[in-house]
């Protein structure tokens, strides 16, 4: 399950004129859970793909080693790495109040479902 938080606190839902403390605190969030069947990947290529598709994701400047099962520094590396595919099943998503990701922002919460099955790695924050 994902959570992405965030707290609203009081000062930011007072009624204009009135005390700052007197607003109501609240949490906008979006909860998402996965139902999948988890393949292993134990094969060194597989394992490298898997791990160039990450470092791109979460370093898209490229700013990290090459990677390749017959060079340092991730090729002696992948045999302690257990790779794991995720094969999506199902998707129960909830999302209160002001949806904090703004690709989703002008989402109807039906398009935003519909989104999350067909682009799941939109979740990643």
């Amino acid at each position: 399950m994902l959570i992405h938080p965030a707290y609203i606190p009081t000062t930011w839902r007072a009624k204009a004129g009135g005390p700052d403390e007197d607003g109501v605190p609240t949490s906008y969030y979006a909860a998402v859970q996965l139902t999948c069947q988890a393949e292993i990947v134990d094969d060194p290529q597989r394992k490298a793909e898997l791990l160039r598709r990450q470092l791109a994701h979460f370093q898209p400047r490229g700013d990290h080693a090459q990677v390749a099962v017959d060079m340092p520094p991730y090729g002696r590396m992948l045999s302690g790495i257990r790779g794991l595919r995720l094969h999506v099943a199902s998707v129960a998503a909830k999302f209160k109040e002001l949806f904090v990701l703004a690709r989703f922002s002008l989402a109807s919460p039906r398009q935003i479902r519909l989104s999350i099955r067909k682009y799941p790695e939109m979740l990643a924050i």
